[in-house]
């Protein structure tokens, strides 16, 4: 049994089953014979998952030489390995070795980790010298590679390696990312200090795509250095585009336990790995979720080592809304930045200003990201239900119908509980389920009305508004022309005169107008 494996290493978990034959004539130093050995069902413990292994190997002794043919296959993998390795020190090898592997092998080892890798690897290599170095090829063929956590997913992966006494070279490595490609080519050599040079470059890539994080970027990195001394990663990244969405839920924090144990010393620290990066975003950076929806663009430069990375910089708003309580509110400012410091945690801060009367009514969303912080202001200074009906209506909470103060109090429900449900939003729901932008009730006593709408396209609105009583509706057409500048069409039919004359009543009819508004 292969457990017996455990007489010489107490470490080695080993099954199956190892079956030998061996007829030796000679002397030590130079023997003849022939040695065969073969094992089934071969394979250890840990990590779980591992394949059974079948070995098939035979030693034909020459004297000073021995005439190997070795052969490990499981599944559709298969290693051979044949030719001369010397008997005793000092003699000289000359193997050659051939293989192809299927990457599903490594599942156990990339298990932890989340990760998967498929794909067919072909090795042709030789092995000669006194002192043997490896020689040859090893390529890839149909590989891809999946981080589902993290949403890495790459996918037609191509790639040749070529071996060198002195060094590895890959020669060159492909692969899909979304629409996009990547590629990288280099070398690493095998003396100490075993100096590196990789080069990387994704063009129109989409490396990371998940409910959390979609990006499209083009980059150009390079590692150098000596992997046993240090190492630099410089480069640059430009994002076309990236969407990032905020979930509903955020993941409870646990607090962090230090705990100690005898055993073995830690391990030496890693190489240090000092970082160059700039990353560059003109715009269409989105951040979306939990009622907020905003567009970003900026620059940002990561320093310090791969261990304790220091990004400085930030995006700033290019246009961006917050949804709360069924209503949209527009942001006057925003950014995200970053310090520098550890941990990472990127600042936030996000206004939007509602002008109504004699009030100035501010939302404002400060903090870091793991714990954003709104805010609610107004001059003059005004309780939080008023500034709210002034940031949602533009009106006092006294003018607001029973509708509007249930909007308000879902509003500070949404307020008081980030990391929640929402709070109680009775339109908001109502408004998800039919893909509108806005739904609300308005109006008074003998002047209810309906409006509901959505943005067809940036800066265009189609709306429509019905009297609560039937006598009216009117279909809404607005477009934003510039800053402060708008067309707005209407088209309705005209309500009975008693509607008329109802004071405050839903405008109805056909008109057609430009409207013109400067914030002072």
């Amino acid at each position: 049994p292969a457990e017996l494996a455990r007489i010489a290493d107490p470490s080695l978990q080993a099954e199956g089953t190892l079956t030998a034959q061996a007829r030796i004539q000679g002397t030590t130093a130079a023997p003849t014979g022939t040695v065969r050995v073969s094992g089934s069902n071969l394979r250890v413990r840990q990590p779980r998952g591992m394949p059974a292994l079948r070995l098939e190997a035979t030693a034909d002794l020459r004297g000073a030489v021995a005439r190997i043919d070795t052969r490990v296959s499981t599944g559709a993998s298969l290693l051979t390995v044949t030719g001369i390795v010397p008997v005793a020190s000092g003699g000289a090898y000359d193997l050659r070795a051939q293989g192809r592997f299927d990457l599903a092998l490594l599942d156990p080892f990339l298990a932890a980790a989340e990760a998967q890798m498929r794909g067919l690897m072909d090795l042709d290599a030789t092995i000669t010298g006194r002192e043997p170095k490896p020689e040859g090829t090893i390529v890839l063929h149909n590989g891809s590679f999946t981080l589902p956590a993290q949403g890495v997913r790459l996918s037609d992966i191509e790639a040749r390696v070529q071996a060198r006494p002195d060094r590895l070279v890959l020669e060159s490595l492909t692969a899909k990312a979304g629409a996009g490609t990547l590629g990288a080519s280099g070398s690493v050599g095998l003396a100490a200090p075993m100096p590196i040079d990789i080069k990387l470059a994704a063009r129109n890539a989409s490396p990371i795509s998940s409910d959390l994080l979609t990006t499209r970027l083009d980059a150009d990195f390079a590692l150098t250095g000596e992997v046993q001394t240090a190492m630099a990663v410089r480069g640059a990244v430009r994002i076309s585009r990236a969407e990032i969405n905020i979930p509903q839920r955020l993941p409870s924090r646990l607090p962090e336990l230090t705990i100690r144990q005898p055993g073995p010393p830690p391990p030496p620290p890693a190489v240090p790995i000092s970082l160059d990066i700039e990353l560059t975003a003109p715009g269409q950076i989105f951040l979306r979720g939990r009622g907020l929806d905003a567009e970003l663009g900026g620059r940002l430069h990561i320093g310090g080592t791969a261990a304790a990375p220091k990004p400085e910089g930030g995006f700033t708003l290019r246009r961006g809304q917050f949804s709360l309580a069924g209503q949209s509110l527009n942001f006057t400012t925003g950014k995200v930045y970053f310090d520098g410091h550890l941990p990472i945690d990127p600042g936030l801060d996000f206004a939007a200003t509602a002008l109504s009367a004699n009030v100035v009514a501010t939302l404002s969303i400060t903090g870091n990201a793991s714990a954003p912080k709104i805010r609610l202001s107004s001059v003059p200074e005004l309780p939080q239900d008023e500034v709210l009906a002034q940031l949602l209506f533009r009106r006092s909470a006294s003018q607001l119908t029973p509708f509007q103060l249930a909007q308000i109090a879902a509003a500070l429900a949404q307020i008081a509980d980030l990391g929640g449900s929402g709070g109680f939003d009775p339109l908001g729901s109502v408004r998800k389920r039919l893909g509108l932008d806005v739904l609300s009730v308005g109006g008074g006593p003998g002047r209810t009305s309906v409006e509901a709408g959505r943005s067809i396209a940036r800066g265009v609105y189609l709306g429509a508004k019905q009297s609560a009583t039937g006598s009216g509706s009117q279909a809404t057409v607005r477009i934003d022309l510039a800053t402060g500048l708008r067309l707005e069409g209407d088209l309705g039919v005209a309500p009975s005169p008693a509607a008329n004359a109802t004071p405050g009543a839903p405008p109805t009819g056909n008109q057609v107008g430009i409207t013109y508004e400067y914030e002072y």
